[in-house]
């Protein structure tokens, strides 16, 4: 019976969301985390930065077009080995492109087919929502952020 309740518990979504979906960190994230950290108090606090990173990379890869693809490729190659960083670069790219878009005058095209690919709003949210799902997997934590990264350019 009990076993019943929680399998329509988590069917109607009323589980945790890390019960829901995935549950353990990416296995990259660990191994990033152990390249990067000296000990396991380190590991555990790299992991939950490092995991949504590492998501927030793959999200971005399935969710923009093709012609989005490059700003993900640079903000990897300049942030070369911080996967934080380089989600950070992504994050902030984006965020400044659809800033951008919403001041421009209607009709203004910048020629600039990543900057036409990653300004839409619908994009974000689809983003946002997988960014979301992978803090699930840490309840816990919160992520403040401040990272330092090397911003696309």
């Amino acid at each position: 019976m009990r076993t019943m309740i929680a399998v329509v518990v988590s069917m109607i979504g009323l589980a945790n969301p890390a019960q829901a979906g995935e549950e353990k960190a990416d296995a990259r994230a660990v191994d990033y985390c152990k390249s990067t950290s000296g000990t396991f108090v380190a590991v555990a606090k790299c992991l939950p930065e490092a995991h949504v990173a590492l998501k927030t990379m793959d999200a971005f890869e399935s969710i923009y077009p093709a012609s989005a693809q490059p700003l993900r490729l640079k903000c990897i190659e300049r942030n070369e080995g911080n996967v934080v960083g380089a989600a950070t670069c992504l994050s902030e790219a984006i965020t400044a492109a659809i800033d951008l878009k919403a001041s421009l005058p209607k009709g203004s095209n910048l020629d600039d087919a990543i900057f036409e690919s990653v300004s839409d709003t619908t994009l974000k949210t689809l983003l946002d929502e997988a960014v979301e799902q992978a803090k699930a997997v840490f309840p816990n934590v919160r992520l403040w952020g401040g990272t330092m990264y090397k911003a696309y350019q």
